[in-house]
């Protein structure tokens, strides 16, 4: 399995940007993690990794995630919701979810986790009832 070419992560926001501006449609962005502020800091978390992370396959993928997030918070003029998993994603059942904004979500067990069931059940939610238009939430399962 191969990583990349994590730029198209950008190019595909620009564009769907680019057709739903001044629509009502509303568009669901997956952000990763890695723009969300760890439990305390004020920044987001890739403002931390070592330089050394940049080596690593995934870091393009953090990387281009923040800017896509970053690019879709200066248009003010399509309905955008952004969805940030937790730091672990594996797959599951939807039970159910916490949610927050900005900051990874840790549990009572330390841990930060959201099964692909409860992401999916998150992401219905929006859709239905959306909290968080031009904006991002976080969520994790449940404790």
């Amino acid at each position: 399995m191969g990583f990349g070419p994590w730029y198209l992560h950008l190019d595909f926001a620009t564009h769907l940007v680019s057709l739903l501006r001044n629509s009502d449609t509303l568009a669901v962005f997956i952000l990763g993690s890695a723009s969300l502020a760890m439990p305390g800091a004020d920044h987001p978390m890739i403002l931390d990794f070592p330089e050394s992370a940049a080596s690593q396959p995934w870091y393009d993928g953090a990387l281009y995630q923040y800017y896509e997030y970053q690019f879709l918070q200066m248009n003010t003029n399509v309905n955008w919701i952004g969805i940030s998993p937790s730091e672990a994603f594996p797959s599951g059942p939807a039970t159910s979810y916490v949610a927050g904004k900005d900051t990874l979500l840790v549990g009572e067990d330390g841990q930060s986790h959201i099964t692909t069931g409860n992401m999916a059940l998150a992401i219905l939610d929006q859709l239905e009832h959306p909290t968080a238009i031009r904006d991002r939430i976080v969520v994790r399962d449940a404790d």
